[in-house]
């Protein structure tokens, strides 16, 4: 798109699953391909993951009270997949995109937990949205700031501040593999029998021979 000069022509630039990981990438390389593309081959011809980092996020993120799933799913899954571990955040691209230098992106995430009208259309109210501004959802008209998602509210009001989720987290949640419970739990579970049958430790399995080094390779 860049080279073709197209990517000066379009406003919005929107994706889900696997596609946000690469929009996100090229925002936070501020839209230089070249750049992007310099980062992965340094990244993916190293194969290294810095499992040391991972764990101490999973760590920090579990001390929150809204831990959950997601949270080990981007910082000990989705960070070795992608060899990083981004810690800059989505209000960070406002700048350009307010400026013009940059398309509008608009990450969206299936939300599986649907109101029972929802179920069979799947209609684009099945979907949550992120941008550099806000979250939440269009069918709704329920937004809020995107410095202020995971932070509580009542009836509205925001009644308790939490700091704002990194981009690791937010690839996180915008994979759809999270999106099916059914195929969360054989893997687990298939993990877990691998484990038994192999006499190895979960951590072993998941890790490598490594598990004590700061530094593994993938």
């Amino acid at each position: 798109m860049k080279e073709q000069g197209l990517l000066d022509a379009v406003t919005y630039l929107a994706g889900v699953s696997g596609s946000t990981w690469a929009i996100s990438s090229l925002y936070t390389n501020d839209g230089d391909m070249e750049a992007l593309e310099a980062d992965l081959k340094h990244r993916f011809t190293r194969q290294e993951w810095d499992l040391a980092k991972s764990l101490q996020k999973t760590i920090q993120a579990a001390r929150s009270e809204n831990y959950s799933l997601t949270d080990f799913w981007a910082y000990m899954v989705i960070s070795k997949q992608t060899r990083e571990l981004p810690e800059s955040h989505l209000s960070n691209m406002k700048k350009p995109v307010e400026e013009g230098t940059l398309p509008y992106p608009i990450f969206a995430a299936i939300d599986n937990d649907l109101q029972p009208s929802w179920q069979e259309a799947r209609a684009p109210e099945t979907w949550f949205e992120f941008t550099p501004h806000h979250a939440g959802f269009p069918a709704l008209g329920a937004f809020v700031s995107i410095t202020h998602f995971g932070s509580k509210f009542k009836k509205g009001r925001l009644v308790r501040t939490h700091p704002e989720r990194d981009l690791t987290f937010l690839r996180g949640l915008w994979g759809s593999a999270l999106g099916n419970t059914e195929v969360i739990r054989e893997y687990i579970f298939g993990l877990w029998r691998r484990a038994v049958a192999n006499a190895k430790s979960i951590g072993h399995l998941l890790f490598g021979e490594y598990l004590g080094n700061r530094k593994v390779k993938a």
